[in-house]
Order: structure tokens, then sequence, then C-alpha cells
């Protein structure tokens, strides 16, 4: 993209608005990319939890037994 960009017109508003459209599919990429990691983390993080919660509950029941 950097590349592409045509420096030699010497307009920065030209310039940095061919940038803005250029990195607008990249950067939307990056977005779909962090939200899906996001909700990887807080799946783990749930099914973490619920594992260390049934864990427990077999202890307790184990030990009553």
């Amino acid at each position: 993209m950097i590349q592409s960009l045509n420096v030699g017109s010497g307009d920065a508003n030209v310039i940095f608005e061919d940038l803005k459209t250029g990195l607008a599919t990249p950067l939307g990429g990056m977005g779909t990319a962090f939200s899906s990691s996001l909700f990887g983390l807080t799946g783990s993080l749930l099914l973490g939890f619920l594992e260390l919660q049934a864990t427990q509950a077999q202890t307790r029941f184990l030990q009553r037994a």
C-alpha cells in the first residue's frame, strides 16, 4: 500500500486520502481478527471457570460420601 502512494504530487491531503482508502480493507480484517481473539479468550476463561467449579463440587461430593 505504501509503495503505491504517489508522493510526487506534493499535495498532502491527496496522499493521506489515498492512504486512508487503501488501508480501510486491511484494518477491517484486523478488526475481525481482534474480535474473534477476544471471543476465544472470553470462551476459554468461561470454560476454565466452569471446570474449576465442577472440580470443586466433585471433590466436596466425594469427601462427604
